[in-house]
Order: structure tokens, then C-alpha cells, then sequence
């Protein structure tokens, strides 16, 4: 009898929950440009509720060309996922208009929230004192609990709906656009195994390969890490395009992400280098499927401001350019794609270490690393990213490293770029620097920025 209930009762809240995401404020503002699709804490979602979903994404586009799927992060309220996906929402679709293609946008929205904030925050507060010395079960801590109730989603009711999407629209190139947390819900629905799954845990479609265009993941907080700590996922579930946004190294970045830190003891993908094996950098540049993007990125850690127009102009053009080669309007794509076509020789490869974009240099970077190296350990094992940070700080210390690296691409002066070291030969070491003088960014990261915001640095 009980089974019975639970089977009438949790399927009516399921579809109870999603209708109340969807029409929260609907009243007030009218028609969205966007689907919701709410999971609860089992991760679950009845299948008259994805059914639902799919019908309604049919009522606004047939056969759309692309469906992009926007995934929110920690303690977001439906109502505030809602609020924010109306505004990011027309956005997208209004970049997809500028090249005329069709496109329709799904909203998830799953059990992040933990309450208001003067409560959990004196809470993730006490837990981390209470960390510190040694008890950490004193206190639960708000934040780490969505953890695996966001990998949850992702290996179950997210995965499930992300494959009736591509069921139902075969034609579509179906997206995801992760912000903050909700990087865990999409990397557990690509690859169940990214971490490893609780014993008898529910995976949907377990051995079903889930193929996606482009994931991009804002403000990514996910073990810097993790990925390479990860199981390889199946080669024909890889994402056409690995789209990864993080500061540039020397400058504050993302705030929340910086205390996020201190709370796991790592730092997390969206604001810093992440960190990959020798296999995934081969599989992943070689192919062109991975992209650094370090503009723009918000101090806030909003995930509207990380959403912005010009971000998403740039991860449109490289979408259609995924779908259509032919008619590729991605710039950034096209100079990955010379740097991959370039001569195997040093001194075709190495001008593309210079310039603002941070992508084609390393993509130059590994091109350099095979070709003189043999392989990309270099880059896997942090040596590259340590030269780099070492010289911006001392170039005086790149000049000695040189005469006894076993790294060749450094021992031969192309690494870091020319312009770097010139630029760092220019500034004191770095420890002798007063406070408040020649702040020095990371080169690697350099990225043009908007007149408005470089007037600002130079005062």
C-alpha cells in the first residue's frame, strides 16, 4: 500500500514542483523565452513532466536548429533561477537570430537553495572554524551538502532529459550552459563516473554515450582538479566543444570562487588553470574541442553578468561553427584551426604565442611541446604554468631555469612567449616590489579589454 502512495504521491509533487517553477512569476511578467524543467532532491523527474517539457519546446520551435540548456549553480531559488533565465534567455536566442538559425531554450532547475542567508552563512561559517581544528561534523556545512545532490541530478533525471531532448530533435545541436555548481550537474550527466557514484546509485541510460556540441561551463566550481582525476569518459560522449571560463592568473577573478578555496581546500576550475592529463590535452586541442576564455569575468560570480552578451556572441559563433564548418563565423575557432594546420616546424608555430587571444596560444603551446618534447607532460604536470607564473614574477629566474630544463620549448626560449619575458624583464622581481606597484598580470591569460574597463586599469 505504502509503495502504491509513494508511487501516486511523489510523481503529482514532482509535476506540482515544475509547474510551480514555471509559472512563478509568469503572471506578472508574461510569456518567457524559456522553458523550466525543475528537478527535486531525488534528482528524478516523472515522465509526464519530461513529457511535458518536450511538448512545450515543440510549441515554441518545431525543429529548432539548437537548443541551449542553462543549468544555475548553489542557493538559487526557482524563483531566482526564473528571474535570471528570462533575462539570459532572449540573449541567446537573439545571437542565434543574428545568423539566422532557430533555437529554443530549456532552464533547469534543481534543490540548490539552503535557505536565506543569515542563516547558512554563520552556519558554512562555523563549519569551516570547526574544520580548522580538527570537527568537522559539529557543523553541517550548507554548501558542501548540495554536492551530491547536484551529481545526483546529473547522473539521473538531468541525463534522462538531456537524451529525450536529443530523441525528440534529432536534427537540433543541443548545448549546455552550466554556471557555478551547476558544472557538477553537467559533467555527472556526460560521465556518470567523473567522481565516483555512490554504491547502487541510480545512472540513467548507463551505457548510452550522451553527445552534446558545446558545453560551456561559467564560473565552473569544480575541483581545478577534478578532471584529471576523472574517469576517461567514452570517446563518443566527448562534447564537440569544451568551453572553460577562468581569470587571468595575477588578478583577483571571481570572488566567490576565491573564498570557495578556503572553504575545500582547492582551487576550482573557473578560476584558475585546470588541470588535465597528457591524454586530454592530446584528444582535446588536437581536435579543437577546448577553449580558455578569460574575458569578462565577473567578480560577482553572477551568473547573469558571466551570461552577458558578448560571451555568449562568442560561444554562438563557435556553435554554429561546430554544426557548420563550412560556414564557420567563430574568429577564435579559425585561428585554433591555423595554429593545428601550421607547419610542424618552431618557427611556424611560434607566432601564434603572440596576441591577446589565450586559446591559439596553447594550442601553440602543446604544438610546440610534441614537437620538441615528444609529448604534452610539460603541460600535464603544471611545469609549463610554473614558468610562466616564475618569470612574470623574476625573469632573472627564467634565465638561469634555462640552463638546465629538460623541457626544451623553455630551454629554447619560445616558452613563455617573447613578449611576456620582455615585459617582465621590464618590472622589478616581484618580491621586491612595494605594495600597490607593478601588479603584474598573467600574460598567458592576456585578454583585449573593453575600453572602458583598460581606462580604469591605467589609473
Amino acid at each position: 500500500m505504502r509503495s502504491r502512495l509513494r508511487q501516486m504521491i511523489i510523481p503529482a509533487l514532482t509535476a506540482t514542483a515544475g509547474l510551480l517553477a514555471a509559472t512563478h512569476t509568469g503572471a506578472q511578467e508574461g510569456p518567457r523565452s524559456f522553458t523550466s524543467a525543475f528537478f527535486p532532491r531525488s534528482g528524478e523527474m516523472s515522465s509526464d513532466v519530461r513529457n511535458a517539457v518536450l511538448s512545450e519546446l515543440a510549441a515554441r520551435q518545431p525543429d529548432p536548429q539548437h537548443v541551449v540548456v542553462l543549468v544555475h549553480g548553489f542557493d538559487t531559488p526557482t524563483f531566482l533561477s526564473a528571474d535570471e533565465y528570462s533575462e539570459v534567455a532572449p540573449r541567446v536566442l537573439s545571437e542565434f537570430q543574428k545568423h539566422n538559425r532557430h533555437a529554443v531554450v530549456l532552464g533547469v532547475q534543481w534543490d540548490s537553495n539552503v535557505g536565506p542567508q543569515r542563516k547558512w552563512l554563520p552556519a558554512a561559517f562555523g563549519h569551516l572554524v570547526f574544520r580548522t581544528l580538527g570537527l568537522r561534523k559539529v557543523i553541517r556545512d550548507p554548501y558542501t551538502s548540495r554536492i551530491p545532490i547536484a551529481r545526483t541530478v546529473g547522473r539521473t533525471g538531468f541525463r534522462d532529459l538531456l537524451f529525450s531532448v536529443c530523441d525528440r530533435f534529432p536534427n537540433a545541436r543541443v548545448h549546455v550552459f552550466s554556471h557555478s555548481m551547476g558544472a557538477e550537474v553537467t559533467a555527472h550527466a556526460i560521465n556518470p563516473e567523473y567522481t565516483p557514484a555512490p554504491r547502487n546509485s541510480r545512472v540513467a541510460y548507463p551505457g548510452r554515450p550522451l553527445k552534446l556540441d558545446v558545453v560551456a561551463m561559467a564560473g565552473a566550481d569544480l575541483d581545478f582538479d577534478s578532471g584529471a582525476r576523472s574517469k576517461p569518459v567514452n570517446p563518443q560522449a566527448a562534447p564537440n566543444l569544451l568551453w572553460l571560463t577562468l581569470p587571468k592568473v595575477g588578478t583577483r577573478g571571481d570572488k566567490v570562487l576565491n573564498l570557495r578555496k578556503k572553504v575545500r581546500s582547492k582551487a576550482a576550475i573557473g578560476n584558475t588553470v585546470p588541470s588535465f592529463r597528457e591524454d586530454q590535452y592530446d584528444a582535446l586541442i588536437s581536435s579543437r574541442r577546448l577553449i580558455f576564455d578569460s574575458r569578462e569575468i565577473p567578480s560577482s560570480h553572477a551568473l547573469t553578468e558571466y551570461w552577458g552578451a558578448p560571451r555568449l556572441s562568442r560561444i554562438v559563433a563557435a556553435a554554429i561553427g561546430v554544426a557548420e564548418p563550412e560556414q564557420n563565423p567563430s574568429e577564435l575557432l579559425r585561428r585554433c584551426s591555423a595554429v593545428l594546420a601550421a607547419q610542424p616546424t618552431a618557427a611556424a608555430i611560434q607566432p601564434f604565442l603572440l596576441g591577446d587571444e589565450t586559446s591559439p596560444k596553447v594550442y601553440a603551446l602543446w604544438r610546440l611541446e610534441q614537437l620538441l618534447c615528444g609529448s604534452s607532460k610539460h603541460m600535464a604536470n603544471g611545469y609549463a604554468e610554473k614558468v610562466l607564473s616564475n618569470t612574470l614574477r623574476d625573469a632573472a629566474w627564467w634565465d638561469a631555469e634555462r640552463l638546465h630544463t629538460e623541457c626544451k620549448v623553455v630551454q629554447q626560449g619560445y616558452w613563455p612567449p617573447s613578449d611576456v619575458v620582455e615585459a617582465a624583464r621590464s618590472r622589478k622581481p616581484k618580491h621586491k616590489e612595494r605594495k600597490g606597484e607593478g601588479k603584474i598580470s598573467h600574460g598567458f591569460f592576456k585578454q583585449p579589454l573593453p575600453s572602458y574597463l583598460a581606462s580604469v586599469r591605467q589609473q
